[in-house]
């Protein structure tokens, strides 16, 4: 019903913005409010930004008009000439010839003729500018929810929101206790290795809790979840322990038997490696190199495999010695994280392999002359630092000084023997 309104929207601020406009001193081309208005998928009206749009410019032809008249002398707010320039224009123009005139006028007329088609053409520079306006909402039908509404709305929402919680734990912890009680009747009756693994006594005290445990079901049925939980917890650490050492009867075996197998395995592997590696090294001939597994590597993954043999060996003799309804020495679970280890020490072997290489006789000789040649470097280095040292203590000067001293000296005990020896 289109004479029913949803809601009113109040704009103000407008005659504000043309005043910003106005101080900017921009003529206005073209101007617009417009308002942002959705309907969303649920059916909701709303008006979001209003604003003022305007498209501000101005013309560029008469600059330009003006700029190219000027170049060419014939700018419009140009001084006329006066007086006796005027005379000498006039006298200037009579001598000029006629061909000349000619040009310059058809060049004035082409440039008046192409001014007035930019003037046409030319558009003004536009420029976009949006400012926002401030609307006011007012709901004329459905009124919006207050603050203090959606608060209490959130509160109820939140203690329904619990209260299913409860219900659905509640209602979680019953079935899992009746299913618990199910699977132990079925358990007791018709399981074989439930049988072998309990003993008459056993069994007898597991009927009676879950027969009371069915008869506090029956009668509390609308109890909370805490008793349900105890009651549940209190069945099942009694059934727990029955159920893993059935369930062990059929994993054990199969783990066992799997951690054997890979252990022949990996050991003949390892052991092919083995002899094929030392095959190559008997056979290099005059290979420099070859692709190796560390003997370290070999040691340590024979160790590996020896220990874990052994304690497979004992856990098992352990357990040949227990019944059924005892409590087993091992379970599957450390069979498969002692195979799962047993994998990964394999992986690490298998990429210990790394290139070794060989060095032949003249390989020797050859190093040994570097290592030679780099010694006699050193050593020559070493005298060059020890003579600069000497010659920073004693200056050449002085070593020359004292040569010809001790030289005259010797002139002088010389020349003294000899005429002692005349005399």
């Amino acid at each position: 019903n289109t004479e029913i309104p949803i809601l009113t929207a109040s704009v103000t601020g407008l005659e504000k913005a043309f005043k910003e406009i106005e101080e900017k001193k921009k003529s206005i081309l073209k101007k617009s409010v417009k308002a942002v208005i959705s309907l969303d998928d649920s059916g909701l009206f709303s008006v979001g930004e209003v604003y003022l749009h305007v498209e501000l410019g101005k013309s560029v032809v008469e600059s330009v008009k003006d700029g190219i008249l000027s170049f060419f002398g014939n700018k419009k707010e140009e001084e006329e000439p006066v007086g006796e320039d005027v005379a000498h224009d006039k006298e200037a123009e009579a001598k000029e010839p006629e061909a000349n005139k000619e040009k310059k006028d058809t060049t004035k007329e082409k440039l008046e003729k192409n001014s007035k088609v930019n003037e046409t053409k030319s558009e003004p520079q536009v420029v976009i500018e949006k400012i926002l306006l401030n609307v006011t909402i007012t709901m004329e039908t459905i009124k919006p929810l207050s603050d203090a509404q959606k608060s209490e709305i959130k509160e109820r929402i939140h203690v329904m929101d619990v209260n299913d919680a409860k219900l659905r734990a509640r209602e979680e912890g019953l079935n899992n206790l009746e299913a618990l009680i199910y699977q132990i009747k079925y358990a007791i009756e018709d399981d074989d290795d439930v049988k072998a693994v309990t003993d008459e006594v056993t069994r007898e005290e597991l009927v009676t809790l879950v027969v009371f445990a069915q008869e506090w079901l029956d009668e509390n049925y609308l109890a909370e979840v805490e008793k349900i939980k105890t009651e549940h917890e209190k069945l099942l650490k009694k059934w727990e322990p029955i159920n893993l050492r059935k369930k062990e009867i059929q994993r054990r075996p199969e783990t066992v038997e799997k951690l054997k197998k890979n252990l022949v395995l990996k050991k003949a592997i390892v052991e092919e490696h083995q002899k094929n590696q030392t095959d190559a090294l008997k056979n290099k001939e005059d290979k420099k190199f070859l692709l190796l597994f560390p003997e370290e590597e070999f040691k340590t993954f024979f160790e590996f495999l020896n220990k874990t043999g052994i304690w497979l060996s004992e856990k098992m003799e352990e357990q040949s010695k227990k019944s059924l309804q005892e409590e087993p020495s091992f379970y599957s679970e450390e069979v498969l994280k002692k195979d799962s280890l047993l994998e990964k020490k394999f992986a690490n072997f298998v990429k210990s392999k790394k290139w070794k290489k060989f060095e032949t006789e003249e390989d020797l000789k050859k190093e040994k002359e570097e290592e030679e040649a780099k010694k006699k470097k050193e050593e020559e280095k070493i005298k060059k630092n020890e003579d600069e040292e000497e010659e920073k203590k004693f200056p050449q000067e002085e070593i020359e000084n004292e040569d010809t001293k001790k030289e005259e000296e010797k002139n002088f005990e010389s020349n003294e023997k000899t005429t002692t020896t005349e005399k």
